[in-house]
C-alpha cells in the first residue's frame, strides 16, 4: 500500500519493550509538569516533560530504538540506560516491574531528549545532572527520596538524590514552569553526579569487548570523560 509505514521493530517482543518502556515513561509523568531552564557557559537548555514525549513518539516510530541490553539481565541495579552513539535505549526486562522504573527510565528518555535537541554543549556531568532532575520530579513533588528503594544504601547515589531534591525544592519546580537554575545553583548536583560516575559508571561498562559484542561505537573511555 503506498504510504504505509514500515514496522521498524523486528519481531513481536523489541515491540513489547518499547511499548513497555513508553508507558513506563507515560505514568512517570502524567501528573507532573516540571520546565525549568539550566544554564551552562553561557548557554540556555530547556527541560519539560513534552520532551519526553516526543522521544516516546520517536521510539514509537523507531527513530530511537529500544534494545535488551545483555550486560543487564540478571542485574538487579540497571533499569536502562542511553546508549546516544545508536540512538537507542538499553533495557532490562527483568527490572521493569520494579517500583522505580518509571522514574529512572525517564532519566534515561531524558538523556535521549537531550540528544534530539542537539545540546551538544551540555556537559556529560550535566546531562546526568539534569536527568536525574528529571527523575526527582518523577518521583513526585511532594515526596521525600525513599533511599530503600531507589539507591540501594550507596551513599554516592544518596547524595545525587538528595541534591536532587534540595534543588527541586529550592527553585519550586512544582510550580514555577518558568525556572531558571543558574550554573552555581546546579553546581551541587552537578558536583555530586560526576563524584558518583566518577566511581560507579566506568566500571560498569569494562570489559570493553562488552561494547564491542553489542556493535556499539562508544569506547569505555567515553564514560569517564567528566
Amino acid at each position: 500500500m503506498v504510504g504505509e509505514r514500515k514496522e521498524p521493530y523486528s519481531t513481536q517482543r523489541d515491540r513489547d519493550l518499547a511499548q513497555r518502556c513508553n508507558a513506563l515513561v507515560a505514568q512517570a509523568i502524567q501528573n507532573v509538569d516540571f520546565s525549568f531552564t539550566l544554564e551552562e557557559s553561557g548557554q540556555k537548555y530547556i527541560y519539560h516533560r513534552y520532551m519526553l514525549h516526543h522521544v516516546r513518539h520517536l521510539i514509537e516510530n523507531g527513530d530511537i530504538g529500544v534494545i535488551e541490553d545483555p550486560r543487564y539481565v540478571g542485574s538487579g541495579a540497571i533499569v536502562a540506560a542511553y546508549d546516544r552513539q545508536n540512538d537507542k535505549v538499553l533495557a532490562n526486562r527483568g527490572m521493569l516491574g520494579d517500583a522505580t522504573a518509571g522514574a529512572k527510565m525517564a532519566h534515561e528518555y531524558t538523556h535521549a531528549a537531550t540528544d534530539v535537541m542537539k545540546y551538544s554543549m551540555l556537559t556529560s556531568a550535566s546531562d546526568e545532572g539534569a536527568a536525574f532532575l528529571v527523575q526527582r520530579c518523577c518521583m513526585g513533588f511532594g515526596t521525600k527520596v525513599n533511599h530503600g528503594n531507589f539507591d540501594g544504601g550507596d551513599p554516592l547515589y544518596r547524595a545525587v538524590l538528595d541534591n536532587a531534591e534540595q534543588l527541586m525544592l529550592s527553585k519550586n519546580l512544582a510550580k514555577d514552569k518558568k525556572a531558571v537554575i543558574t550554573a552555581a545553583e546546579f553546581k551541587p548536583l552537578r558536583d555530586a553526579t560526576a563524584v558518583y560516575y566518577k566511581a560507579t559508571l566506568a566500571s560498569m561498562f569494562q570489559p570493553d569487548d562488552y561494547i564491542r559484542a553489542l556493535g556499539l561505537k562508544i569506547p569505555s573511555s567515553y564514560y569517564k570523560n567528566y
